[in-house]
């Protein structure tokens, strides 16, 4: 197993002039060469401030070219990062820059505001020495005024120190896959108060040696960047594993709307799309399974020539809306809607369905598309193994559990968490249900804290039912919540069918079909009643729904 370290050196010796790092219709773009110096720059300005390997250095704020530089940073002079995603409240972001006891913090430009708004300063978080600009890295508050000099003669000791610029002295990055702390990544806390999960350099590491075995990128290929790089779904797939195989990532800087996301898939031409499913879902319910449930459809698709031909034009079409080049769909964070697959499946599409947890910085399993077993979220990754705490693991859901090379250290200052999550014999309990087949493909069944019991010790998982529901025409999204020992449905209708049906006429689909779903269910697990919520459901930035919000 490699450091990631060295593909980025053997990236800028061999790229220098190729483009890493651009925000998309902004100023700034970084090539190999110019990254590496920037972050020369950085290490030189951080120890000038007093902050020194192993000390703890915030990150919060959107994606951006400068966020990428600050983190490679961080990693090569082994400073632990703490990244916070810029969704938590202002209130949330200063306790966690307290609890993680970070020195420095590169704040975002809306993440500064909203600080400022919240009247949230520098001397609210005692342990910083320094707040520095996600813009262009100049100093936003200072512990002490006499440190202004650290960022004005910060250039002037680069050029000192590296008078040729690029260099073998500059390059000298760790090269050795330890069990060092490397960064702590607050959780989204889907369903508890956020935790610092504390990740090694072998944790990482592990996950993008797992990544460069099975996905295939190919030098100057160019990606769009839609996940929270604080989040490390798109840390290690669409951030550090991207920039170590020699793609430019292009950031959005925004909240990537269908429109915006549309608009930058056409400009950029992504080779791949790295998504949690809500994406592709949305795609599919708006572009082809109205297509593709047609009647005259259904009877084309069947037909051997003709469906194969029909099957083609699909996928171009999709493929096309995303910019014209997609090779892969990587899909993870979430389960993906059965409908959806199933469509994926038929038509031939290069899909990727992972599975994962922050506390494995994240991959646990997954399965190229070639062999991967529909409904199912792949195998176990390199260095990682699985077990289903199950009499029956094959057939009776169990808790998935799992130990090897990705899991973290532990949760920052709470032993007590960390004791709890770790089985006796030192496996991780995931909190989900699953089973698993005799070649190792895991089977998600749901959250273990979902579960619902049913009223004779039934075991209910609500994301199999939500599945089913969010296939109805009208319904955008839905969770089974339990009313007095009775199921209740919460839906958000789409309110494109609102304006078009009608609210009465989308509520007669809706319960049409749910007595078609519930004469599939046993009687225990049937949906007795549903209601209309007003708007979507609250999400983490990976955009799982927060479940626990809702009774």
């Amino acid at each position: 197993m490699k450091h990631y370290l060295s593909y980025f050196r053997q990236q800028v010796l061999q790229n220098p002039d190729q483009s890493v790092l651009s925000d998309y219709k902004g100023t700034t773009t970084y090539t190999y060469k110019t990254m590496a110096e920037q972050m020369a720059r950085l290490d030189i300005l951080l120890t000038s401030l007093g902050v020194h390997a192993g000390e703890k250095v915030a990150l919060c704020g959107r994606n951006s070219a400068n966020w990428g530089v600050a983190f490679f940073a961080l990693a090569a002079s082994k400073r632990v990062s703490v990244s916070i995603l810029p969704d938590f409240t202002p209130d949330g972001i200063r306790d966690l820059i307290n609890h993680s006891e970070a020195k420095i913090f590169f704040a975002g430009e809306l993440v500064w505001k909203r600080l400022n708004e919240a009247n949230i300063s520098l001397s609210d978080m005692p342990s910083l020495v320094a707040i520095i600009s996600n813009v262009d890295f100049s100093p936003l508050a200072l512990a002490d005024e006499a440190l202004h000099h650290c960022f004005t003669e910060a250039e002037q000791t680069y050029q000192q120190r590296y008078p040729q610029g690029l260099c073998d002295k500059m390059l000298a990055y760790p090269d050795q896959v330890d069990d060092d702390l490397a960064m702590i990544n607050y959780t989204s806390g889907t369903t508890s108060s956020p935790k610092g999960v504390m990740l090694s350099t072998r944790s990482i590491c592990s996950n993008i040696d797992a990544a460069f075995y099975h996905v295939h990128n190919s030098q100057g290929q160019q990606l769009v960047s839609i996940l929270p790089m604080a989040h490390m779904y798109g840390l290690t797939t669409e951030f550090i594993f991207q920039v170590c195989g020699g793609v430019h990532l292009h950031f959005l800087m925004q909240a990537p709307t269908p429109k915006i996301l549309q608009e930058a898939m056409q400009d950029v031409h992504p080779y791949m799309i790295v998504c949690v499913p809500l994406v592709i879902e949305k795609i599919f319910r708006a572009r082809v399974i109205p297509m593709v449930n047609k009647p005259w459809m259904r009877i084309a698709l069947a037909t051997p020539l003709l469906g194969t031909f029909l099957k083609k034009k699909i996928v171009q079409k999709v493929c096309d809306a995303l910019g014209g080049k997609i090779g892969n769909y990587m899909i993870g964070g979430a389960a993906l809607n059965q409908e959806v697959e199933m469509w994926m499946k038929r038509l031939g599409m290069p899909y990727l369905v992972g599975y994962g947890m922050t506390e494995c910085g994240p991959l646990i399993a997954y399965e190229d598309c070639d062999k991967f077993v529909p409904t199912s979220c792949g195998k176990a990754v390199n260095h990682m193994e699985i077990r289903i705490d199950s009499e029956d693991p094959e057939r009776i859901p169990g808790e998935i559990q799992t130990k090897g090379d990705n899991l973290m250290i532990g949760y920052y200052k709470n032993e007590e968490a960390t004791r709890a999550i770790f089985t006796k014999d030192g496996w991780l309990r995931t909190g989900d249900l699953g089973i698993m087949d005799r070649e190792g493909n895991v089977f998600i069944k749901g959250r273990s804290k979902n579960m619902i019991l049913g009223p004779s010790g039934q075991n209910i998982y609500p994301e199999e039912i939500e599945d089913k529901l969010n296939s109805t025409p009208g319904i955008a999204e839905s969770i089974i919540v339990e009313r007095e020992g009775k199921l209740v449905a919460l839906v958000y209708a789409d309110p494109i069918y609102i304006r078009r049906l009608s609210r009465e006429r989308v509520e007669e689909l809706i319960n049409r079909r749910l007595k078609q779903i519930n004469r599939n269910l046993p009687a225990y697990s049937q949906i007795k009643n549903f209601e209309f919520v007003q708007e979507e459901f609250e999400k983490t930035p990976k955009r799982s729904i927060k479940r626990f919000l809702y009774k």
